[in-house]
């Protein structure tokens, strides 16, 4: 804001006013710095512990007569190129997955099956799996701890059935609610 020549920017306070915005003041100063005190004795109390943790393990690894494990740097180079090469595939696998009906049903199809794992995972694994959909359902039954299903004869097949039929009970039971409800 601009003021005339002849008008000077003033404020007039009472000396109790100004004490009182300098006591504010330096309790905020204060309050600020002996919160940074309190954060700064919180991190050296756990670096301190953390530093203890391994004086103690290294300590029980020479009483065992073992050397403490170091990644060799090739090692560490190798482990993330693996990555990097992963994670390109799993990108080239995103960029080529399947736009047409069928590969949109079956994708749906296992969403459905597994609503527990993630939809990215299950796509990947479809995909892993050229996207074969009863070798896709048999791996993840078998690492969801599922395997007996797999033992009894059209297991699989029983299986897609018993979640397809739920699905459908529960679609039906919330008509059933809206219908009621109105």
């Amino acid at each position: 804001m601009e003021y005339p020549e002849n008008i000077l920017p003033r404020v007039t306070l009472p000396i109790s006013a100004l004490n009182e915005l300098n006591a504010l003041w330096m309790e905020s100063l204060m309050t600020q710095l002996d919160e940074h005190a309190r954060k700064t004795a919180a991190m050296v109390q756990q670096d301190e512990e953390f530093a203890r943790q391994i004086a103690l393990k290294e300590a029980e690894m020479s009483l065992a007569g073992k050397e403490p494990e170091v990644p060799d740097f090739k090692e560490i180079m190798d482990m993330d190129l693996a990555l990097s090469t992963y994670q390109k595939d799993i990108a080239e696998w995103r960029n080529n997955i399947p736009t047409n009906l069928a590969a949109k049903m079956t994708r749906d199809k296992l969403f459905n099956l597994f609503p527990d794992v993630e939809e990215d995972t299950l796509s990947e694994l479809l995909m892993a799996h050229d996207n074969n959909f009863q070798a896709t359902v048999e791996v993840l039954l078998l690492s969801t701890g599922r395997g007996d299903v797999l033992e009894k004869k059209n297991g699989v097949n029983k299986f897609v059935m018993q979640k397809e039929l739920e699905k459908k009970d529960k679609i039906l039971r919330k008509k059933k609610k809206v219908c009621i409800c109105s």
